[in-house]
């Protein structure tokens, strides 16, 4: 994925200088969750807040300064942008870490689940469609167990 080199030293800066919420998240609910998070990921020109790179899904904490209209737009457009790169954004104001953290913690849960889980159908269904060609050019195939070795492309979750 792009980014932007000049924005390595900001995202190390910001690591090591993270908001009291961004603090709360990481340390209380990310950092121990068992699919991978990274904090300050540079991405195009951006340095994101979270980021799954299993899950394809970029976590942003908003404070007072998005609640402007102009800050609105650049919100979206970044949004747009990170889109582009098949990531999902979700949003969430500091408030919501402040009086809801359970609730925050449980929509990322079940977001990187559902991600995760469709990715898995659509690997197996893949799977399910090459096997079929294999067969119907009598092509011989390994037993279906053995297809992460066999098919070494495909990732496993």
């Amino acid at each position: 994925m792009e980014h932007n080199p000049e924005n390595k030293q900001r995202a190390k800066e910001l690591r090591q200088n993270m908001t009291p919420w961004e603090r709360k998240l990481w340390h209380c609910f990310l950092k121990t969750y068992p699919v991978r998070f990274q904090r300050q990921k540079c991405i195009d020109n951006y340095i994101v807040d979270f980021y799954c790179f299993k899950a394809k899904l970029v976590i942003e904490l908003d404070g007072s300064g998005h609640y402007d209209p102009s800050a609105a737009i650049r919100d979206e457009k970044r949004t747009d942008i990170l889109n582009k790169y098949g990531l999902k954004v979700i949003r969430f104001c500091n408030l919501d870490i402040d009086k809801n953290f359970y609730g925050v913690c449980t929509v990322i849960d079940e977001e990187v689940n559902r991600i995760i889980t469709d990715a898995y159908k659509n690997n197996k269904i893949f799977i399910y469609k090459i096997i079929y060609l294999f067969n119907f050019f009598n092509i011989c195939v390994k037993p279906f167990n053995t297809w992460c070795i066999f098919y070494p492309f495909i990732s496993c979750f």
